[in-house]
């Protein structure tokens, strides 16, 4: 059997592929546009457009390349660029990307393995948690408990409290589903969850 290895016509197959799959007509385009700009950074670097060449290094290199080069909206058509980076969730969106295109690759038998196996997915919560010691817990807990009025608790506990959830392993809707409970119940059974060995 002779493989494709160009990543040009291989973008093309990919798209074809999810259009095929009745993925969305949005969520193609995410892919597409991402994609885009993983094989101008490879141009960019003079790397070789054929996939048996990229590695987990080169896909390293390019998510730092976004972490630390890339300017916030530089890569948003619909917006000016800001300064600051691209925020820790834009660089996850590229490197579920990445995932995807290449367990696709496999899947289809265009590469042998999958160089995304060996790249850890990176941490999309580290800025806002970063700002989590300075909260006071009890009042975490008292508004998780809804009984915030009394201890000034910051906007966005409730993203704190999905993101414990997301941190310690619970995104099924079957898993999340304590979110039917109250907020008291709800607080409790998350920290008895959590204490398990």
């Amino acid at each position: 059997m002779n493989r494709i290895t160009d990543l040009d016509k291989l973008l093309d197959g990919y798209r074809l592929s999810c259009l095929a799959e009745a993925r969305q007509p949005k969520t193609v385009a995410w892919y597409s546009q991402k994609l885009s700009y993983f094989r101008q950074y490879l141009v960019s670097t003079n790397h070789s457009l054929d996939v048996t060449t990229i590695g987990p290094e080169d896909i390293r290199a390019f998510l730092t390349h976004l972490r630390t080069e890339v300017k916030k909206d530089a890569l948003n058509p619909y917006k000016p660029a800001q300064t600051g980076q691209l925020s820790p969730l834009t660089v996850q969106g590229y490197a579920r990307t990445l995932k995807a295109f290449f367990s696709w690759l496999v899947r289809d038998e265009h590469i042998i393995s999958n160089p995304m196996k060996l790249v850890k997915m990176p941490d999309c919560l580290g800025r806002g948690f970063e700002r989590a010691p300075q909260w006071p817990l009890e009042g975490l807990l008292q508004h998780l408990q809804g009984r915030s009025e009394s201890i000034c608790c910051p906007p966005g506990a409730d993203y704190v409290w999905l993101a414990c959830l997301a941190q310690n392993g619970v995104n099924r809707r079957s898993e999340a589903s304590v979110s039917r409970l109250s907020p008291c119940e709800r607080t409790h059974r998350f920290i008895g969850q959590t204490s398990r060995p």
